[in-house]
């Protein structure tokens, strides 16, 4: 299942996500790229759940049982049903900042290297 990306809009076949670490560049546009984590957490609730449920009340399975075994089927089925659905975020358009440095801490910082820099 072909995916989109979300800087060239253009389809994408993005790779498994046990293949990269962080993020993997779109071949068109080179941008970079990953999964959206929220539909990692998403789909893995929802599937293990409702596994979980299933295995508890219809197969009359003891709860923790059912909840390792509901884990397994999942990362089992993660790479072939589930990771084609996950949307593609764009990590271009992410701010980075660090929010434990003051503004004011950080300019006079950043005016300290440029004095340092100029000969």
């Amino acid at each position: 299942m072909n995916q989109h990306c979300p800087h060239c809009e253009m389809d994408i076949t993005a790779p498994p996500m046990s293949r990269y670490n962080e993020s993997f560049h779109c071949p068109h546009c080179a941008s970079i790229l990953s999964h959206n984590e929220f539909d990692i957490v998403f789909y893995a609730a929802i599937f293990i759940t409702v596994a979980t449920l299933a295995l508890t009340l219809v197969c009359n399975v003891n709860s923790f049982v059912a909840l390792i075994l509901s884990m397994i089927a999942y990362h089992l089925l993660r790479p072939s049903c589930f990771e084609p659905r996950f949307r593609l975020r764009n990590l271009n358009t992410i701010k980075r900042s660090n929010p434990l440095i003051l503004p004011s801490l950080l300019s006079s910082i950043n005016s300290k290297n440029q004095r340092q820099m100029k000969p």
